[in-house]
């Protein structure tokens, strides 16, 4: 068995990372239409943070690290990565119509 990446104590620091989870609130700018590109860029780097996650959850199983370094990888990347991924078309389509009722506001003000 390798040595642990880290310490069983380390790994309850991990539970902070659901807290990422509240990025999810920036959703409302999409309906409003504001700040799309900061909200999709902090949509997609979190989304590849719960990837990454993943990536190190699986890695800790082949190398074969302990429960306490597997689980709060596996957990959180679960967590990040269906949260960010699941949400990202719901988030897409809420900028696409915010969009689209900017365009009709604008044509009802020229006509």
């Amino acid at each position: 068995m390798a040595d642990s990446w880290f310490s069983a104590e380390t790994a309850q620091a991990f539970q902070w990372l659901a807290l990422l989870s509240f990025f999810s609130l920036l959703g409302p700018y999409a309906a409003l239409g504001r700040r799309r590109k900061l909200v999709t860029a902090t949509w997609l780097i979190l989304l590849a943070f719960g990837c990454v996650c993943l990536v190190a959850a699986i890695a800790a199983v082949v190398v074969g690290q302990p429960g306490h370094v597997i689980k709060p990888l596996a957990v959180s990347g679960v967590v990040i990565t269906v949260i960010f991924a699941g949400l990202y078309g719901t988030l897409q389509r809420a900028y696409q119509e915010a969009e689209l009722r900017r365009m009709s506001a604008q044509d009802l003000s020229d006509g």
